[in-house]
């Protein structure tokens, strides 16, 4: 009874269970835990040639847990928050991957020696085109996680 609002949540499949005159507790488990044990980015990491450690790094840049400096000045631990390596903004992982200009500069020149063109963007856009992009088969695939997590690793 004290689920009741829970299930209550999940109309279709309740409506299904009363019309089947059965209630599955394997069924409604999967309803409301449905796609909170899945991250869209888990596909990365799956068979990246990546060194551990810059697999690491991006991992924790995907879960928003690097200590940037702006995370660790809200935390106390630092008075200043400018990005380290251009001077110009607040050193978020955002700016600092892509938008800062150096960095974005590097992400660029990898990609010319690829014989990819793609011109770099956001943390969310540039995740969602690695993935979308390296789900082909084929090494350039590969080499585009491979350097994806290892760019990562590198400007860190």
């Amino acid at each position: 009874m004290e689920l009741r609002e829970i299930v209550l949540q999940f109309p279709k499949v309740w409506e299904n269970m009363v019309n089947a005159g059965r209630f599955k507790m394997t069924t409604m488990y999967a309803a409301i835990t449905k796609g909170d044990d899945r991250v869209r980015w888990r596909h990365l990491f799956r068979n990246n040639e990546a060194r551990p450690k810059a697999l690491h790094t991006t991992w924790m840049t995907c879960h928003g847990n690097l200590p940037t400096k702006e995370r660790l000045k809200r935390f106390h631990i630092i008075n200043e928050d400018i990005c380290i390596i251009c001077n110009l903004e607040i050193e978020i992982a955002e700016h600092l991957f892509f938008n800062c200009r150096i960095a974005s500069d590097i992400w660029k020149g990898v990609l010319q020696w690829m014989d990819v063109i793609h011109q770099p963007k956001g943390w969310d856009e540039e995740l969602y085109w690695v993935l979308k992009s390296s789900r082909k088969k084929g090494w350039r695939a590969r080499v585009l996680k491979l350097a994806f997590a290892e760019i990562i690793y590198g400007v860190w």
